[in-house]
C-alpha cells in the first residue's frame, strides 16, 4: 500500500513539472501552474491550453529570442555599404568646412584645432 502512495506522489510531481514547463513556455508563472498541475492535472492542462500564451505585459518568448543571432530570429541579409555620390560628398564636405570656419570665427575652436580638423575633413575626400 505504501508503494501506491509513493508512485502517486512521484507521478504527481512529474505531472507538475510537465505543467510548469508548459506554463513557462506560455509565459505564465511556472511555480503556480506546477503546483496546480501536480494536484489537479486533469483540470490544469486543459485550462492552460485554453488560456494560451500570455503576451500582454511580458515579452513573448519568440519575440525575446528574435533579436539574438542564431536564436530563431529572421535571417538578415548582409547589406552592401551605401555609396555616396561625389557631388553630395563634396557638398557635405563644403558644408562641414563652412561650419568649422564659423566655429573658428566665433572663437569656439582654437587655431590649432581648426587646422587639425580642416586637414582631417580634406583628407576624407
Amino acid at each position: 500500500m505504501e508503494w501506491l502512495f509513493l508512485y502517486t506522489a512521484v507521478g504527481a510531481v512529474g505531472l507538475g513539472i510537465g505543467t510548469a514547463a508548459l506554463a513557462k513556455r506560455y509565459n505564465r508563472d511556472p511555480l503556480e501552474w506546477g503546483i496546480f498541475g501536480a494536484f489537479l492535472f486533469v483540470i490544469a492542462l486543459p485550462v492552460l491550453l485554453l488560456k494560451g500564451p500570455l503576451t500582454q505585459g511580458r515579452v513573448h518568448t519568440a519575440q525575446r529570442r528574435a533579436h539574438l543571432p542564431g536564436r530563431g530570429g529572421p535571417a538578415q541579409r548582409p547589406t552592401a555599404p551605401k555609396r555616396t555620390k561625389p557631388a553630395s560628398a563634396a557638398a557635405g564636405t563644403a558644408e562641414r568646412l563652412r561650419h568649422l570656419a564659423e566655429l573658428h570665427a566665433e572663437g569656439l575652436v582654437s587655431d590649432a584645432e581648426y587646422d587639425t580638423r580642416r586637414k582631417k575633413i580634406l583628407d576624407e575626400l
